[in-house]
Parts: structure tokens; C-alpha cells; sequence
């Protein structure tokens, strides 16, 4: 969180803005050692934008996951 303060420092985008993205696709990547390393907190929080009303998103795989772990679920109540 705030790594904003880095200004890029440890990241490398693999993306950029316009670009269509696949599933599955690398979007970015990081030292999190490093960034550890300068005092920064590396968990990476999901922000879910525009649902419609009645959905909601639930986290299935809290915790420690990998490239083919489904973290969370958009639900329709």
C-alpha cells in the first residue's frame, strides 16, 4: 500500500493504457523482497468497479495464492 511513494521503483508494467487484455494475461510485476525491503506493505487489495446493484463479490481464496488460484467470486443476489 502507498507505493505510490516509489514512483515506479521495483515495478515493471507489461501492459499500457489502451492495450486489450486476455485472461490470464501478466499486467505487471514486482520485487517484493525490495519492496519489503523499503518498508512498504505488499498485500494487494481487489477493488471491484462499476458492479451492478445486485451483485456482490465474495472472496473465495483468502490468503496466499498462485497464477491458478480463483480469488474471488461476483455473485448475483
Amino acid at each position: 500500500m502507498d507505493t505510490v511513494n516509489l514512483q515506479g521503483k521495483f515495478f515493471e508494467t507489461h501492459v499500457h493504457d489502451g492495450d486489450t487484455v486476455k485472461k490470464g494475461q501478466l499486467l505487471v510485476s514486482f520485487d517484493k523482497k525490495e519492496i519489503e525491503k523499503a518498508g512498504y506493505d505488499t498485500v494487494i487489495p481487489m477493488i471491484f468497479t462499476d458492479l451492478e446493484q445486485e451483485r456482490r463479490p465474495e472472496a473465495s481464496a483468502p490468503g496466499k495464492v498462485d497464477t491458478n488460484t480463483v480469488t474471488a467470486v461476483v455473485y448475483k443476489n
